[in-house]
């Protein structure tokens, strides 16, 4: 039997404001959807691995990302599911 996939939670950080971040990201037009779902009110998505790294990459790259080192968005592993 193979290993479960591990899925990553990407969350709006509710505590950092980061204006400058969230004004520039809503302006990009290369946005990945789980940045532009978490634009229009999401809180919380679940990726996986592979997407969260990209999702991390893309919004690193973004002016005011680590203002005040503070980050808008946190990445973490998603709990397992129990059946």
């Amino acid at each position: 039997m193979s290993e479960p996939s591990v899925h990553y939670v990407v969350r709006v950080r509710a505590d950092v404001v980061a204006t400058r971040w969230w004004s520039a990201v809503a302006a990009a037009d290369d946005a990945p959807a789980v940045i532009r779902a978490l634009l229009t009110g999401r809180s919380r998505v679940e990726v996986s691995a592979d997407e969260a790294l990209m999702i991390r990459a893309w919004a690193g790259a973004i002016d005011g990302w680590d203002e005040d080192g503070e980050q808008p968005l946190s990445f973490y592993p998603a709990a397992p599911a129990h059946c």
